[in-house]
């Protein structure tokens, strides 16, 4: 189930471009067979000129194709499953985009990163496990997966934290990942690598090229 709650929406606009076309002839003094040959190649280019211009994808449409089906502002979202909470996002802005292979939502916070997005991760039992915080994020309902992006921030439960400038969330196998780097840090370790891969609450992980600094607990 998915709800949207907003302090400001709207549908999908678009604007066309008017085109006008004009000729002015100065026919004063011009022998008769001359105007009609004139007006003749004129009428001419006007036909061959106009079906030109008129071509059935005009800029306005290809326009139109990528704007948003919605747009809202100020919004949270809620996910649930089987009645428990299982996605919780907030963001400043969000554009939906129903499209024919994909249903989309682009979630974003302020250009200035003063606002950023938020998601809060719940396990099967409706508890935190999570928060993902980035300055984009991309949710893909019918696949129900997110993609994060930038000075992305995961923070869990027992303060663990990671950091990443991408990363993938599945809803299929309840798995967090990200192909470039990433710094895993715990009160008691710092870790650095790649292809990170975890579960939600990054108790269980694995990772390449790996270098893991040990700091004994207070």
């Amino acid at each position: 189930m998915l709800a949207i709650i907003s302090a400001e929406s709207t549908g999908h606009h678009t604007q066309g471009t008017l085109l006008r076309l004009g000729h002015v002839h100065d026919t004063m003094r011009i022998p008769g067979t001359i105007i009609w040959s004139v007006m003749l190649v004129n009428v001419l280019a006007c036909i061959l000129g106009c079906g030109e211009r008129e071509s059935p994808v005009s800029v306005a449409s290809l326009r139109a194709e990528e704007d948003p089906d919605q747009e809202s502002w100020n919004l949270e979202l809620f996910i649930s499953e089987e009645g428990l909470p299982r996605i919780h996002m907030r963001a400043r802005y969000l554009a939906r985009y129903d499209r024919p292979d994909s249903t989309y939502m682009i979630l974003s916070g302020t250009e200035d990163g003063v606002v950023r997005v938020y998601v809060d991760l719940f396990d099967a039992e409706g508890d935190s496990s999570a928060v993902v915080v980035s300055d984009r994020l991309i949710y893909y309902d019918r696949e129900k997966r997110f993609v994060a992006r930038g000075n992305v921030v995961v923070t869990t439960r027992d303060s663990s934290r990671l950091e990443s400038e991408h990363l993938a969330w599945s809803e299929k196998d309840h798995m967090v990942r990200t192909a470039g780097f990433v710094r895993y840090i715990t009160p008691n370790q710092l870790v650095t690598g790649y292809e990170f891969e975890a579960n939600e609450d990054l108790t269980e992980f694995k990772i390449s090229r790996g270098k893991a600094v040990f700091t004994p607990e207070q």
